[in-house]
């Protein structure tokens, strides 16, 4: 009996607000799981987006997370780490990490401290229509 070894499982890893979650979070998401078979999103707490961006997110990371999980239920949905950026990333290791077309990460830092790591920009879904900024009711 010839035993076969299945490949192991690719983990993929994205970041991001996902405030007021849209079509562009929805590509952006479904986009970074085609590389891998398990998902882990992040995502920012409230102090660290007022910081980013100079003003409180519209909704609590409670509710942020809630949303994420009734849309993806298959991903890991895990809140960012208070201080340091790259708990995550060190904790669940995955092969592959996916950015979005706004995000400015310094990627030559992040491969410099992860070299194993395959960093992906995820394109632009509509961006003059689907960005939380200009969904924002406020």
């Amino acid at each position: 009996m010839k035993i076969v070894q299945k490949p192991p499982v690719k983990k993929v890893m994205c970041f991001g607000s996902f405030d007021i979650l849209h079509e562009g979070h929805h590509y952006f998401i479904t986009q970074s799981q085609n590389y891998g078979q398990k998902t882990f999103i992040v995502v920012a707490r409230d102090e660290n987006i007022t910081k980013l961006k100079n003003k409180p997110p519209f909704f609590t990371l409670e509710v942020r997370i809630k949303n994420l999980k009734k849309n993806f239920p298959f991903a890991t949905i895990l809140p960012g780490h208070s201080d340091d950026f790259w708990f995550h990333i060190k904790k669940n290791q995955p092969e592959i990490i996916c950015l979005g077309y706004d995000q400015s990460v310094n990627i030559k830092t992040l491969k410099n401290t992860f070299p194993s790591i395959k960093i992906k920009k995820i394109k632009a879904f509509y961006p003059e229509k689907f960005k939380s900024s200009l969904l924002r009711p406020d």
